[in-house]
């Protein structure tokens, strides 16, 4: 996958490659990552606790983690890296999983609020489309990808403060019948979209501290 990010990826949007790849390797069984506030540093390994995202490697396989978002990124409004960008993609060399994985944190408001702009439940999977549709594009690519048994669009996110106040309950009742019925869905451990919007992909949400297995 790599070798095709590099050569086959840039050379299909006949564009070239500005800069490394950003990445690390692990085989731990248990780990978390986090997507730093403020967009100046990129998504990393942290400490138990302090994730956006717990993972359970429990065969201990070894997976590749590349910051596909600064990837896309350094290509600016070519069609390489125009539109809509995850943070993650990830792999294991066994060829188990292969995933694009969005991690995000904020207040419950953020994610339940269907009128907000830039509601996270909304925004978080169709940055996970957009990056999948503009990998599968490329041949090379595409046919790499579907060697994996499993193809998942994963939304990791971390709900840091609760729901609406007593008074915001009266202010905006329309508001809070929409929180309701997302919280029933937000309060599972995760969710599984089988038929998701990217071909051979499932799309699955999955909400803080419950490990992803991988």
């Amino acid at each position: 996958m790599i070798e095709l990010l590099k050569n086959d990826y840039p050379k299909h949007y006949k564009t070239k490659l500005k800069q490394e790849l950003s990445l690390w390797e692990t085989q731990d069984v248990d780990f978390e990552i986090v997507d730093p506030k403020g967009g100046q540093e990129s998504p990393k390994l942290c400490s138990t606790g302090e994730g956006d995202a717990v993972y359970h490697n429990a065969l201990a396989k070894h997976l590749t983690v590349i910051n596909i978002d600064t990837y896309f990124s350094q290509f600016g409004d070519k069609q390489a890296g125009r539109g809509k960008r995850c943070d993650l993609m990830w792999y294991a060399d066994d060829l188990s999983i292969f995933a694009l994985d969005e991690l995000t944190s904020g207040k419950e408001q953020s994610f339940v609020d269907l009128q907000k702009s830039g509601n996270k439940w909304i925004k978080g999977p169709l940055q996970l489309e957009e990056s999948a549709q503009r990998l599968l594009a490329v041949p090379a690519v595409k046919k790499r990808i579907f060697e994996f048994n499993h193809r998942k669009l994963i939304f990791s996110y971390r709900v840091t403060e609760k729901i609406l106040s007593e008074q915001e309950k009266k202010d905006n009742p329309s508001a809070f019948a929409q929180s309701q019925f997302l919280l029933a869905a937000q309060n599972m451990d995760s969710l599984t979209m089988r038929d998701s919007k990217v071909e051979g992909f499932e799309l699955e949400y999955h909400r803080y501290p419950t490990p992803y297995n991988i």
